[in-house]
């Protein structure tokens, strides 16, 4: 059903019988149960319209506020007159708005202040300077508020006074790499040598576990067995209690980041720069150089006797189990990023054009770029994880994730980019509609809850 014609912004239902939707128009319709009403335009003088917040801690008693810092209230019948909040030049936007029980309502906003309500709005408090806050939520039971700010901080209180921020979790550098081998366990490495684990419903609070940090992706074959490698060089392995000591490879593993993919805990393939390394399940062999024209980006290995490589403009070589040699190109003259095999018969390469390269177990086929089907610009593709050959998910330079179902590629969703802008999300799928997303955050899609 389409209520109204402009953007919708904020709800608030105190029963099944009495609903408030805003919208970007200043705009605000009712629910009775069984239709919406026309609607009141809470503000025609405002300029900027836009309702950011509503709660109803009542049937008789809801309140809505406008981006550009106005409030209202609603008594049963009809909607006041607009308060001003922050008459402060360049400081009275207003974030978001809830409350906690009747005439118990606060409102948060871009500069760090919050306003309270009593029955009457007061002036704007200071609760977390230098930063802006997006969010908030009230317990109805009670007084309780928790807010949220731009930069990973929360505060609450009790209805007198609001605590000192404090980072939602522990810091933790920029996600690196992560890797799902089943629903019910993945690994995500960052930058700065933490370890975050997944049990199947939360995410492990980070543990140090290389303090030298992580270059690239991790791989895990199993729930008890994970490979990373380090900026030093050396590689790293979980046998499902605690990681190895570092074990160096080359100094090749500096740049570009080397990349890992294990079959099994006594098979692996890791390839940096040139070279590429095998691991048996107790050592490393000495790097073999593959003699590709560019760096090595990427390999996916779904056996022992069978492993992709690809250099960063398309050249491919395969591993047979005991050696490896070169074959047809994969994807000419391209800004190569990542490959997936989920099978002996099928692998998928996307390149930082966003084009897409298939092999079904004999020759690749250059196929549609990931945007031909949507607008907005270009897609510079950056990860690949395919659960099956009728399922992959992407992601690119702007923290946008891309799904395929066999044919062609949909959007799937857009991620909060790293802090600063765009950047690199990691994506990883144990099965089909099932993945986690690793950037500046952690994403999970599918997992079902136990």
């Amino acid at each position: 059903m389409r209520v109204g014609t402009a953007t919708l912004s904020s709800v608030a239902c105190a029963t099944a019988s009495l609903c408030m939707v805003g919208d970007s128009a200043g705009e605000i319709y009712e629910w009775d149960g069984k239709s919406w009403s026309p609607p009141t335009t809470v503000d025609p003088r405002n300029d900027l319209p836009f309702v950011v917040g509503l709660s109803c801690p009542t049937t008789k008693e809801c309140v809505a506020a406008t981006f550009d810092g106005y409030a209202y209230t609603w008594d049963g019948a009809s909607w006041s007159s607009p308060t001003l909040l922050d008459s402060t030049p360049g400081q009275g936007d207003i974030t978001s708005l809830a409350c906690a029980a009747p005439d118990v309502c606060f409102a948060t906003g871009d500069a760090g202040n919050v306003n309270d309500y009593d029955g009457t709005w007061q002036q704007p408090t200071l609760v977390d300077d230098g930063h802006d806050l997006v969010s908030i939520s009230c317990s109805p039971q009670g007084s309780f508020c928790m807010a949220a700010d731009n930069s990973g901080y929360v505060l609450t209180t009790h209805g007198a006074s609001w605590t000192t921020p404090e980072p939602a979790g522990p810091a933790i550098g920029s996600l690196d790499g992560v890797s799902c081998p089943s629903h019910s366990f993945c690994m995500a490495v960052d930058a700065t040598g933490h370890e975050l684990t997944w049990d199947g419903e939360h995410w492990s609070a980070p543990v140090t576990f290389d303090p030298h940090g992580i270059t690239g992706p991790v791989s895990c074959p199993s729930n008890t067995f994970c490979v990373a490698t380090d900026t030093q060089g050396e590689a790293l392995v979980w046998a499902g209690n605690a990681w190895s000591r570092p074990v160096e490879l080359a100094p090749a593993l500096y740049s570009p980041a080397p990349a890992i993919s294990c079959a099994s805990a006594t098979f692996c393939a890791l390839v940096a720069a040139g070279d590429a390394f095998i691991w048996d399940g107790t050592t490393w062999s000495t790097g073999h150089y593959l003699g590709m024209p560019y760096d090595l980006q990427g390999v996916s290995c779904p056996s022992a006797s069978s492993c992709t490589a690809i250099d960063e403009f398309g050249s491919a070589a395969s591993w047979d189990g005991s050696s490896w040699s070169k074959h047809a190109t994969a994807d000419n003259g391209r800004d190569t990023e990542a490959i997936s095999c989920p099978s002996l018969a099928f692998c998928m390469v996307v390149d930082f054009q966003g084009g897409e390269t298939t092999w079904d177990g004999h020759r690749w086929t250059p196929r549609e770029t990931i945007s031909s089907n949507i607008t907005g610009g270009p897609v510079y593709a950056m990860s690949v994880s395919c659960a099956t050959a009728n399922w992959c998910l992407a992601s690119d330079n702007l923290a946008r994730v891309w799904a395929w179902a066999g044919s062609k590629w949909n959007l799937s969703g857009t991620l909060r980019p790293a802090v600063g802008g765009a950047g690199t999300t990691r994506v990883s799928c144990p099965a089909p509609g099932t993945c986690v997303a690793a950037g500046q955050e952690l994403y999970t899609l599918g997992f079902p809850r136990t």
